[in-house]
């Protein structure tokens, strides 16, 4: 992951993950303290990408391990991946390239009755609005980019927002 200004949606940076094959693109932050209930948003622009899924956030547990990943799969259309459980979620909502996307994923763990709830360009994704069995270690890190390597993909990063309330 980059700092550069030539894809850039407000300001005069933005980050940039670019590989062919190559290793992951991916920054994390630790949180001040592990949250059960978390807000995460982003603005991304897919420049290219090969037949790969890529992952544009993560949210994971203060020891680093996955909890979340929220991707464009491999058809270009926005999904989730349930690392505790091991399953994946796939939506018909198709990414453009090319132009910046916002999008806005609200997480909150309780188990068997942890709650995922995603917003694409301000529209509510239904089939990413759901419960689902996250476990019960709350967040303590977030994830921007992708840390699978082998992978082909150009994706540019703006305005990223963690927060315990809605990013309007």
């Amino acid at each position: 992951m980059v700092v550069q200004n030539q894809q850039v949606k407000t300001g005069s940076f933005a980050a940039r993950g670019t590989t062919a094959g190559g290793g992951g693109t991916y920054v994390r932050k630790l949180l001040s303290a592990t949250q059960t209930d978390l807000y995460y948003q982003i603005s991304f622009k897919v420049i290219s990408q090969a037949a790969n899924t890529v992952n544009v956030m993560k949210f994971r547990t203060a020891a680093d391990g996955p909890i979340l990943s929220v991707s464009v799969n491999n058809l270009g259309q926005l999904s989730y991946h349930n690392d505790v459980a091991g399953t994946s979620v796939n939506t018909t909502v198709v990414v453009s390239q090319g132009a910046w996307q916002t999008l806005e994923v609200h997480l909150t763990i309780a188990d068997t009755a942890s709650q995922i709830q995603t917003w694409y360009n301000g529209v509510q994704v239904s089939a990413m609005t759901r419960t689902d069995s996250f476990g019960i270690n709350p967040i303590g890190r977030v994830q921007l980019g992708e840390n699978t390597p082998a992978l082909t993909y150009d994706f540019a990063f703006d305005d990223v927002t963690v927060s315990t309330a809605f990013i309007p």
